[in-house]
C-alpha cells in the first residue's frame, strides 16, 4: 500500500502543477489525475493505518481473504477505466465539443487505469500468496 500512497501523492502534486500551469489537454490531464488520486490517497492512508492495527491470525486471514476479492474486482474495474480512456480519446478525434478535455481525461484514464491494473493484479497475487502462507504456518 505504500506504493499506492507514493503514487497518489506524486499524482496529486504533479496533477495540481499541470492544472495550474499547463494548457489544453495537459491541463485537463492534470486536473483529472489530481482528483482521481485524492481518492487513491484516502484509500492508501486508510489501508496503512488499518494494517498497523491488525493483529492476530484470524484477523489477518479474514483481511487477506477480503482483500483477494477486492483486488480481483478492482482489476476488472481497471480494465473498464482503460476502456473508458480509449473511448474518450477516440471521441476527442471526431467530436469538436470538449475536444481537449476529452483527450486529457482519456490520457489520464489510460495512465491511472493502467497503473491500477498492474497494482491490483500484483496485490491480488500478494494477498493470495499471503492467505495460503497463513494456513501453511498452522
Amino acid at each position: 500500500m505504500y506504493i499506492l500512497l507514493f503514487w497518489a501523492i506524486t499524482n496529486v502534486v504533479l496533477g495540481m502543477v499541470l492544472a495550474r500551469f499547463a494548457k489544453g489537454a495537459w491541463r485537463h490531464f492534470g486536473v483529472f489525475s489530481a482528483g482521481w488520486n485524492v481518492v487513491n490517497l484516502a484509500l492508501a492512508l486508510s489501508a496503512v493505518v488499518n494494517t498497523t492495527l491488525l493483529v492476530g491470525f484470524r484477523a489477518q486471514a479474514e483481511e487477506a481473504f477480503f482483500l483477494q476479492g477486492l483486488f480481483a474486482v478492482n482489476a476488472g474495474l481497471d480494465v473498464a477505466y482503460i476502456t473508458a480512456g480509449f473511448w474518450l480519446w477516440d471521441r476527442s478525434r471526431w467530436v469538436e465539443r470538449n475536444r481537449e478535455r476529452n483527450r486529457g481525461y482519456g490520457w489520464a484514464l489510460w495512465l491511472q487505469g493502467g497503473f491500477l491494473l498492474v497494482f491490483d493484479s500484483a496485490m491480488w497475487y500478494h494477498t493470495h500468496q499471503g492467505f495460503h502462507a497463513l494456513f501453511m504456518q498452522q
